[in-house]
């Protein structure tokens, strides 16, 4: 089912470059995560982003942007300098990530907010004696809204930060004593906090 969503969406966003004629590029970069409702505190998970996307002009200064693309989001249980890191608690969820994001542009800077479906590939999840499948169950779709801003430094050049939260949750439970900041939009449940840095380039016209 995963794959034939991410085959539908492929040849979407391709047949739709096609037939627009759109401006696109391509981005890569990492990030830093945390799971609100784990227990775990910190952005302390690291991992990949990187993708393409497709936009189109919708004003003299506004873009509408369709992205696809993979996304390492997760949590890691810090390391305390007495102690260590306990149990080494560490998640690893990888997704595909669709988002529509409306961009306006204002001189080198454009500025960004989105909203779309995280695909849920693969997970793995392993502490101090090794991997294991706990009993979470974590959803195969949620969906996102991400924040950012984007420094073009040339035409085709540009350096994005952005930030990328769970509207709906990734899953049903949370950690013992743990209560979410967010238990509106979708129920009571864990969900992804993702900060992220990429090179982006874009496609002469």
């Amino acid at each position: 089912m995963k794959n034939l969503c991410f085959i539908v969406i492929l040849l979407g966003i391709s047949g739709f470059t096609y037939s627009q004629k759109l401006d696109g590029g391509l981005f890569a970069g990492l990030s830093t995560s945390q799971v609100d409702g784990d227990g775990q505190q910190g952005f302390n998970m690291s991992g990949f982003n990187l993708g393409f996307f497709t936009q189109i002009d919708i004003g003299k200064k506004s873009n509408l942007r369709l992205e696809l693309a993979f996304l390492q989001k997760g949590a890691k249980e810090p390391v305390n300098d007495s102690t260590g890191c306990g149990n080494c608690f560490k998640l690893k969820l990888n997704y595909i990530e669709v988002p529509i994001v409306y961009i306006l542009n204002w001189k080198d800077l454009a500025f960004e907010v989105g909203l779309g479906a995280d695909i849920l590939v693969s997970k793995k999840e392993s502490n101090i004696s090794g991997n294991f499948d706990s009993d979470v169950n974590y959803k195969p779709i949620s969906m996102m809204v991400l924040f950012g801003v984007t420094y073009n430094f040339s035409e085709n050049w540009g350096i994005t930060l952005r930030t990328n939260h769970s509207v709906t949750p990734i899953s049903d439970v949370v950690a013992a004593g743990q209560t979410p900041s967010i238990t509106a939009l979708g129920g009571y449940g864990m969900r992804n906090d993702v900060l992220t840095f990429a090179l982006v380039y874009k496609f002469n016209k």
